[in-house]
């Protein structure tokens, strides 16, 4: 039932998200989604506790300053690089959910 309430959820945010008009995608990090160490990078959007400053992940977990995604109150988008951090952010008490961002290209029919 969870899952299901968070999946709503984000579907929800994601459309108010296009109507309102999204300020950041992960265009605003890089257009790369490989390293040159051939490490790949994976976009999360995440929500954290209410009243919580998203300046922990910069501290904690030494990551680039999240951007908020629209003006959805505490959701962010952030870059992973490192695939051990993410257990970490995952056990995180601070961060209510999180999913990763996958690019999906859309086309008009004709």
């Amino acid at each position: 039932m969870h899952n299901n309430l968070t999946s709503l959820y984000l579907i929800l945010v994601m459309t108010l998200s296009l109507l309102v008009g999204v300020s950041c995608n992960a265009e605003q990090f890089s257009n790369k989604n490989e390293l040159s160490g051939g490490e790949s990078v994976e976009f999360w959007a995440i929500r954290v506790s209410l009243g919580t400053k998203p300046g922990f992940l910069v501290k904690d977990y030494k990551l680039e300053s999240p951007k908020q995604i629209g003006s959805l109150k505490d959701t962010y988008l952030i870059k992973i690089i490192n695939a051990d951090l993410l257990a970490q952010l995952q056990a995180d008490k601070r961060i209510i959910w999180m999913e990763k961002q996958i690019s999906q290209q859309r086309f008009k029919r004709p």
